[in-house]
């Protein structure tokens, strides 16, 4: 294999260095993802995952586990140093069942730590936000404070050029804050034409609920940061699961589907069930 020009220019530069194949989640290596797992209960979780020593956090993922739709995420993102990842998830009030909840932290090591931007609001129902300077978009998350029973996550979106993101929640009621994070870097300041780019994927029309699409991958390039769009009645994203090398994939719930056996539907089943979700990778190139 030959290495391609975004390899060399890493390399050069000491930026980023992303490998021609997976890692271990060890020190010495330059990309690695790091999970962790809750324990398997009813209650409500949060995760923290930290990244290797030396080594920043370039991408946030977390996935529930069980909880049969009727758990939601609440919170996916790096803290203030970039070192670790802190994920949440809230049962709703008619929720039955044990569940975990999966953090996930895609860390890297680089001569120059990305940047972290946050925004946040206490009414609107979006938030977003740019990266600064020439820096590109390679992980994002969110930060929901509201009630689950009234409020869902149902997209996390970076825009077409990877230069921002943008969260939504669905619904209304008690307000309360949601914020945005974005994980901005420039991937070879000596080459500004080197630059990551957005891959996308959708789930197959008329599959059932939950919903998953994934963002297969593309020759030798990798992936970063993974955000979604749920359509759908009651939809909400309970899965961002990034895979450097692998297909990196988000799921959709819908609550409306998802009802309690013998609970009255506020829709009609049909409805219930149409929808889709629409996966979003951050990529880079490496090897070809």
């Amino acid at each position: 294999m030959k290495a391609s020009p975004l390899a060399a220019a890493v390399v050069a530069a000491g930026a980023l260095v992303v490998p021609a194949a997976p890692a271990a989640a060890t020190a010495e290596q330059p990309v690695v993802l790091a999970q962790r797992t809750s324990p398997v209960d009813a209650a409500a979780k949060s995760v923290t995952v930290q990244c290797p020593p030396g080594s920043w956090v370039f991408t946030v993922g977390a996935q529930v586990v069980g909880g049969g739709g009727r758990v939601q995420l609440v919170r996916m993102e790096p803290a203030a140093d970039l070192r670790s990842v802190v994920v949440a998830a809230r049962p709703r009030s008619d929720a039955a069942g044990a569940f975990s909840l999966v953090a996930e932290a895609v860390c890297g090591r680089s001569e120059r730590p990305p940047t972290l931007v946050t925004a946040s609001s206490t009414q609107a129902s979006a938030v977003a936000l740019l990266c600064p300077g020439q820096t590109d978009l390679l992980g994002f998350g969110f930060r929901l404070e509201r009630p689950v029973d009234q409020w869902r996550i149902d997209a996390l979106v970076p825009n077409q050029d990877l230069t921002g993101v943008q969260v939504h929640a669905a619904g209304g009621g008690q307000q309360g804050a949601l914020a945005v994070a974005a994980i901005c870097y420039r991937v070879d300041p000596q080459s500004p034409s080197v630059r990551p780019y957005r891959w996308q994927g959708v789930s197959t029309p008329g599959s059932p609920w939950p919903k998953s699409a994934g963002v297969e991958p593309t020759g030798d390039d990798w992936s970063f940061g993974v955000g979604g769009l749920a359509v759908g009645v009651d939809a909400h994203l309970d899965a961002f699961v990034p895979r450097p090398t692998g297909t990196s994939w988000v799921r959709a719930q819908s609550v409306a589907a998802s009802l309690p056996p013998g609970a009255a539907r506020s829709v009609a089943p049909a409805a219930a069930d149409n929808g889709s979700v629409t996966a979003y990778a951050a990529r880079i190139g490496t090897f070809h």
